[in-house]
């Protein structure tokens, strides 16, 4: 069953998920990997749930595009970045939950990129299992910047530090560029909290509503 995962290197050694070629509906990634790249599982269009190692360190742009069944994604406890447009066109998408993540402008935290869930299309859900979440860092982030090879660039990452090509973008997290537009709730478990977006076409997003347990 190995043969479904092309592996590749991203950095200095470090194992990357390039392309994911099998058709089952739940996919675990193997420990080890430490980036998802660009694209790996862009199209595949029977996959409904992706499961994430404690390895997996970063998500590339547009990794999950277009896979129109997707309906969940977990990562592990170690994730810092998800890349631009990464959930694009995934219309049956419902939830993501990213463990023990801390979504805050510290380092050594999740950065989401720009327009993540552009062209979703429907209601889902983010869930923070663990930690808190500064909820004014979720509409517009200081994020990340991706290279035209796939490489990834974290601000406070020592792994990927381009400082000759750096530059500092906000960006519209739950922004949408396409038709349709959708609404997000951001359930943060340690802190009790709902925080409810809504998407503008356009690639802006705006708070609703905010709700504790």
């Amino acid at each position: 069953m190995e043969n479904r995962f092309i592996f590749g290197e991203v950095h200095q050694g470090k194992k990357s998920l390039d392309k994911y070629t099998g058709t089952e509906p739940v996919v675990e990634v193997p420990e080890g990997v430490y980036a998802i790249n660009t694209a790996a599982f862009s199209g595949c269009a029977s996959v409904e749930r992706i499961i994430l190692p404690q390895s997996c360190k970063f998500i590339f742009n547009r990794a999950f595009e277009n896979c129109v069944a997707l309906r969940e994604v977990y990562t592990g406890n170690n994730l810092l970045a998800i890349g631009t447009e990464a959930f694009r066109g995934c219309k049956s998408f419902e939830r993501l939950t990213l463990s023990n993540a801390n979504m805050s402008k510290e380092y050594n935290s999740t950065n989401l990129g720009a327009l993540l869930f552009s062209g979703v299309g429907r209601s889902f859900q983010i869930i923070f299992s663990g930690s808190s979440v500064d909820f004014d860092a979720m509409t517009t982030y200081e994020a990340v910047e991706t290279f035209s090879n796939g490489d990834y660039h974290h601000p406070t990452s020592s792994h990927f530090d381009y400082s000759e090509t750096r530059r500092t973008t906000t960006y519209y997290v739950f922004g949408n560029e396409a038709d349709t537009d959708f609404e997000c709730e951001v359930h943060c478990l340690a802190d009790g909290k709902i925080l409810k977006y809504k998407s503008i076409e356009g690639g802006c997003s705006s708070v609703i509503d905010t709700v504790r347990y």
